[in-house]
């Protein structure tokens, strides 16, 4: 829950196909909280990915957009997305048990 809206966050998996799709949800879902809080997106954005080792690290945004999104993994699991357009970042830590996902915090600064 962030500022008393309820979400979900979009579960990253270990298929580049799964992180693709989780990456456009994620996406959506930061556009989803920019524009409830009056951030309001831009329209004609390039995106470039970045992967390491089968593993998607980065997105840069372009166009008439400038930010960018970072992925750190332990193993095969997304441990932190750092995601930053505008002057935001939203970070979102996610905790792992017996290998499933099992919580994820969420910091916008």
């Amino acid at each position: 829950m962030i500022s008393g809206y309820d979400v979900s966050v979009p579960v990253v998996s270990n298929t580049w196909e799964e992180d693709i799709t989780s990456t456009r949800q994620n996406i959506e879902w930061i556009r989803r909280m920019w524009m409830m809080t009056g951030i309001v997106p831009i329209t004609g954005a390039t995106l470039n990915y970045t992967y390491t080792s089968d593993d998607l690290t980065a997105i840069t945004f372009g166009g008439t957009l400038a930010g960018s999104a970072a992925f750190t993994f332990s193993g095969a699991e997304l441990t932190t997305e750092v995601w930053t357009l505008y002057t935001k970042t939203i970070t979102v830590d996610h905790v792992y048990s017996a290998g499933k996902l099992n919580d994820s915090t969420i910091t916008i600064t």
